[in-house]
């Protein structure tokens, strides 16, 4: 008997070119909230550390109960930048496996960016 490999497990996919970087879930933008002022909430599924072009940031897979352009739940993720990565570490601590399975709050806020007020994805320690 053959033990088949899940790729998905492993971040590849099988294309005609070969095995590549399968794509990772879509990242959760504020619009796909709605408008400044909407909330969600969602199950962080994982938290981990991903190596970017110029820079390292912690990456949540989320599980989000109910987003405005889908039925149900969906999974996305989550990049935190300084503010967001702030709030979690106040809230859950430095282990990034003790993440998971906690309840957040997200909340669609704005703030300045490049001289322009824009929206944008806060997470809280959920209730």
């Amino acid at each position: 008997m053959t033990k088949q490999l899940n790729l998905k497990e492993f971040g590849l996919q099988k294309t005609d070119e070969g095995y590549e970087n399968a794509p990772l879930f879509a990242s959760l933008k504020a619009e796909d909230l709605g408008k400044p002022g909407a909330e969600a909430s969602g199950m962080i599924k994982k938290a981990e550390v991903r190596e970017f072009e110029t820079e390292k940031k912690v990456v949540l897979t989320l599980v989000i109960a109910k987003l405005t352009k889908s039925e149900g739940g969906d999974v996305r993720s989550l990049p935190l930048n300084k503010t967001n990565l702030a709030s979690m570490l106040n809230a859950f601590g430095e282990d990034l496996d003790a993440w998971e399975h906690k309840i957040v709050d997200l909340k669609v806020e704005t703030t300045k960016f490049k001289g322009k007020t824009v929206p944008c994805v806060r997470i809280y320690e959920g209730a």
